[in-house]
Order: structure tokens, then sequence, then C-alpha cells
């Protein structure tokens, strides 16, 4: 009887434990998918999957739009820090994708896609036809929100970036030695990346046959986005957005940003064929803009001492500096299980630094009251946008020695490089603007 009453409470057992196994490891598949292809990219491969229940996906189903703010950044130098790095380069590059995924996850963005050296990730733009106005002005504040959230994750990203221990710490000393000679340059930060945001409108669904599939958006707005990202090298800047991402933000929040260009995105092709009418053509022309950081200014005076390399700070004045610089390394140790004090007068820095991973309620003081923000942003005073825009106004206005004298000026007391863009523009014309000036659009 007792051995009876053993068998049958073992079974009972063991079929309890299996249940729970099978139920941990279809939770665990849910994950791993998730994590493959993306919280957004999930959506697109359920409504592939079968609706009958059969063991196969449906590929024959269309795409749906959506609407959604698209950000492309991209890491510089990646193909030098591969040559330097070789295997270990997954380490390098999984470092950054962690500083890049948790601050946009944490700020209501999701990652889509990692091209190797390249991250998108897009914010849903939730767009109802018929609501009421009460619900309409809900939804503008919400769309609001939801750029300035974008913005503001970039900008902790680029702040994020100049922790060079961080990004080492994984790495041999072999690899360590063999990226630093390859990519640090002065006093500048190791790891640089270029950023393009854009709000448009995109098809998205599964690409691939039953042997490969891939969630994916398409839409020339996303290309948009990535050509904005490679145009920030041409103006020496981190940041470039267009103008629909642009009119997206608040008054408040537009303070922050100027104009830096006008472009003409037809390719050569539409540029010969151009029977398109007046308001086609502007559609073509997208102002660009640029959120102006000056990220060097996070970097302490000791970091100048012996070229490249690092000078340590002693614990005491790390303490003591800690509100002006940021180091994702500190504070990943400060919230350590093993350490539950919080500085309360960090908190904002803290919301910088860490790898968040719980959503962070967006509030728009934020951007006066994050002390690094503030850091980065100290020398663009008024005097600054006003220059800019008095010599950008020139500029397309084809007066361009003015343009010169406010460009050159705004380049030696501010070392701005856009400014030496347009500087560029006009001694390769010998300062007479082109015949095909058109106000200054650029074409692409």
């Amino acid at each position: 009887m007792g051995s009876t009453s053993n068998i049958l409470f073992t079974f009972i057992f063991s079929e309890g434990m299996e249940t729970k196994y099978l139920t941990k490891t279809i939770h665990r598949i849910g994950s791993l998918m998730k994590v493959g292809f993306g919280s957004a990219g999930v959506e697109i491969i359920k409504s592939v999957l079968s609706d009958k229940g059969e063991d196969k996906l449906n590929l024959s189903k269309r795409g749906s739009k959506v609407t959604c703010i698209f950000l492309f950044c991209d890491i510089r130098k990646f193909t030098d820090a591969t040559e330097a790095l070789q295997e270990e380069v997954f380490v390098f590059t999984n470092t950054i994708a962690s500083v890049v995924h948790s601050q946009c996850f944490v700020h209501g963005g999701s990652p889509n896609k990692n091209i190797g050296d390249a991250f998108l990730i897009s914010w849903p733009i939730k767009v109802d036809k018929y609501i009421s106005g009460g619900e309409t002005l809900n939804r503008i504040r919400e769309s609001t929100e939801l750029h300035e959230n974008a913005l503001l994750s970039v900008a902790k990203i680029a702040m994020a970036l100049v922790d060079d221990d961080f990004y080492l710490a994984g790495l041999s000393d072999n690899a360590r030695k063999a990226l630093t000679n390859k990519l640090k340059k002065g006093n500048k930060p190791l790891v640089n990346m270029g950023f393009g945001l854009n709000r448009g409108i995109a098809v998205q669904g599964a690409i691939g046959t039953d042997k490969k599939i891939d969630a994916t958006f398409l839409s020339v707005d996303v290309t948009l986005a990535e050509e904005l990202e490679g145009l920030t090298k041409d103006y020496g800047v981190s940041i470039l957005m267009s103008n629909s991402f642009y009119d997206g933000l608040s008054k408040n929040c537009k303070e922050f940003i100027r104009q830096i260009h006008e472009i003409d995105f037809r390719s050569e092709d539409d540029l010969e064929n151009d029977d398109d009418g007046d308001e086609e053509r502007d559609k073509s022309i997208i102002k660009i803009y640029t959120f102006d950081m000056d990220i060097e200014a996070l970097l302490s005076k000791e970091d100048e001492v012996h070229g490249s390399k690092r000078s340590r700070l002693s614990r005491a004045e790390r303490s003591h500096s800690m509100k002006r610089r940021t180091s994702l390394r500190d504070f990943r140790n400060k919230n350590s299980p093993d350490n539950d004090v919080v500085d309360t007068e960090i908190n904002e820095n803290d919301e910088i630094n860490k790898l968040p991973t719980e959503p962070i309620r967006y509030r728009q003081e934020m951007w006066r009251s994050i002390p690094q923000l503030k850091k980065v942003r100290e020398k663009f005073d008024r005097r600054f946008f006003l220059d800019w825009a008095d010599g950008f106004s020139c500029y397309q206005d084809g007066r361009w020695d003015e343009a010169k004298r406010k460009f050159l000026a705004l380049e030696n007391i501010y070392d701005d490089q856009p400014s030496g863009y347009f500087l560029r523009e006009i001694n390769s014309h010998g300062c007479v603007p082109p015949k095909d000036f058109n106000f200054g659009v650029r074409k692409k």
C-alpha cells in the first residue's frame, strides 16, 4: 500500500513538475522571440502565423501601414574597430547596443533592427481619424511627448559614450590597446555615433520564406532617417532630424534646436526628368535640424594628460566630480545590491548613466534639470543662435561675404562644425554663389 501511494505521489509530483517545466519553456521561447524580432517584430510575426492552427507561416498576407518615429544610429569607424578587435568586436558592439537599446526602451522606443554597426529603433504613433476634440488634444500631447522622449533618449546615449572604460571593460588587454590606438584621438571619446531622426509612414510586415523570416519596416521615411545619419558626418554633428520630426516637438523644446540646411532629396534621374509641379517639388525639399551638444565638456581636464591615456581620479575626487561627469561604470556599482544608498542630489544623473530597465516618465523639466544635459548645452548661448541665424540667412540670400564673416566667427568662438561646412562651400566657389544656387538648397 505504501509503495503504491509513493508511486502515485511521485506520478502526481512529476506531472506537476512537467507542466511547470513546459510552461517555463514556452515563456522562454516567447522571450527569445521578442529578443530576436523586437517588440514591434513580435506583432508582425503574430500577423503571419496561420489562423487555421497549422504548423506553417502565411507569408501571402499584406503588410500594414503604421506611423512611427524612426531613429537610425551608426557606430563611427566601425571598420577600424573590427580590424583592431577581430573576434572581440561582438563584445564591443553589444556593449554599445546595451546602452542604445536600454535608453530607447525606457523612453518608449522599440528596437527593430541590428545591422552590424547600426541600429534601427521605432516609436509607434497612434493615429485615429475619428476622435473627438478633447481626445485629439490628448493625442497631440502624447505625440509631442513621444517625439521629445525619442530626442531625449538620443541625447542620453550621446552623453553615455564618453566613458571609455565602460566600453573597454569586457575586452582583453591586447584588444583594448589595439582599439585605443586605432580609435582614440586626443581628448575625444573612444566611441562616437551618428543619429538620424525622422517621423513618417511605413509598411510593416514579414519578408522571407519558411526557411528564414525577418520582421521589418519598408518606407522612404525609414530610408530618410538613415540618410540623415549619414549626413551628420558632412556637417560635423551627432544628431540630425527632419522637419517632420521637428514639427512634432513642443515650442519649448524647439528653443534648443537650430535649422542647418535644406536638402532636395530627389535622385539625379528625378532632377533630370523634373516634370513635377511646385507642390511635389516642395515636398522633396527637407529642412534639417540639429540638437547641439558639446560632449567634450563632460570630460575632465585630467583626461588631457598623457595624450590618449586617461588619468585616474582618487575616490574622493571622483565623488566630488560625479555631478559633472558621465560614468556608466560608477553608477552600475552604485546601484548594485550591496549598496542601497541613493544620493538624491544626483538622481537625474542616475537616469543618464546606468543601464535603465524600467520605463521613465517623461517630464519636460528634464531638459533643464539634468546636470549633464545642462553642461553639454552651456556654451550654446543666445548670441550663438542669433549669429547662426544671421549667417545662415546671408548664405541663403547669396550675401556670401557677410555669411563668411559670421561663419568664421562662429567657428573660431564656438568651434561650430556646421559653420565650417558652409565656409568650405563658400571658399570652394570663390565666395560667389553658383548659377544653380536656388537659395542654398543642397542637392542630395
